[in-house]
């Protein structure tokens, strides 16, 4: 069991930081990937959410995500919760057709969505199925804990 969960841990966390590393989306300007470092929306996508944005509520599946590795370990199934609502909150990004790219605030349409998105997303999507699974391993040996 303890296999199956550094399996999980590992290559959810893989995804997510080749993620940091590649462009999360495009936007309709002539700088189109202004606004798209992975690893600039971890540092600064919160606040988003202090300007309003809809679309920065998704940057809420990072802690999320982050607490449901910790928890893989103490707590199956705050893992399962915490990383199902992770994913929640980075699928519904795909709802959102604008982002803000400046204090003022002004907006954005988002014209492509790129590899650091599908990454982030599968990290959090391997997290969950990964909790789940452990979880029903750990329930048909007597231990769901």
């Amino acid at each position: 069991m303890k296999n199956i969960k550094l399996y999980v841990f590992v290559t959810s966390i893989l995804f997510y930081l080749i993620a940091l590393t590649q462009d999360a989306f495009y936007i309709d300007r002539v700088d189109y990937n202004a606004w798209s470092s992975s690893l600039g929306l971890l540092l600064i996508g919160w606040l988003g959410i202090l300007l309003g944005s809809g679309a920065a509520l998704t940057w809420l599946a990072n802690p999320l995500l982050i607490f449901s590795w910790i928890m893989l370990f103490n707590d199956k199934r705050t893992a399962i919760v915490a990383s199902s609502i992770a994913s929640l909150f980075a699928i519904t990004f795909l709802l959102f057709d604008k982002v803000i790219t400046s204090e003022a605030p002004t907006y954005s349409n988002i014209t492509h969505y790129r590899l650091g998105y599908w990454l982030w997303l599968t990290s959090c999507i391997t997290m969950m199925a990964g909790s789940i699974i452990i979880y029903y391993l750990a329930k048909q040996k007597g231990n769901p804990h």
